[in-house]
């Protein structure tokens, strides 16, 4: 397995995800793609359509893990 250096972390802003009236499909297509480029994805995060509560679901994944981006 390739060591991976570069992680995604996709954030859904989606109440009906939360609410599990929707399933969410648009995590799951962007690992893939982020994978596809020989990076690894290690979080994903689904917050509420709230002002608030998505800056802090960016804050925290940018507190818990670094964003690099190497070509």
């Amino acid at each position: 397995m390739k060591d991976r250096t570069d992680d995604g972390r996709p954030v859904g802003r989606r109440d009906e995800i939360l609410d599990g009236s929707t399933t969410d499909t648009n995590s799951g297509w962007v690992c893939r793609q982020i994978a596809g480029r020989g990076a690894g994805v290690v979080r994903t995060a689904v917050v509420p359509d709230d002002p608030r509560e998505i800056a802090q679901g960016l804050d925290f994944l940018l507190q818990v893990e670094s964003v690099t981006f190497d070509d």
